[in-house]
């Protein structure tokens, strides 16, 4: 899938989620056109996976001010 076939994907899931109340996942999960499998999707919704640069992250920060 190119990049701008999966930003369409995912701006039309995250707008389905928004005006359906529905968990972004869900929705994804849904979506054909999506072709995510369940372990593509734990691994893009693992919030220790997505958080385990936050100390680098907020140390940078404190380095712009």
């Amino acid at each position: 899938m190119s990049r701008d076939d999966a930003y369409r994907v995912v701006q039309r899931a995250a707008a389905t989620a928004t005006k359906e109340h529905r968990p972004f996942r869900e929705v994804l999960e849904a979506d054909a056109d999506a072709a995510l499998d369940a372990a593509a999707l734990d691994r893009a919704f693992d919030l220790d996976r997505l958080l385990a640069n936050r100390g680098r992250f907020l140390d940078a920060l404190e380095g712009l001010a």
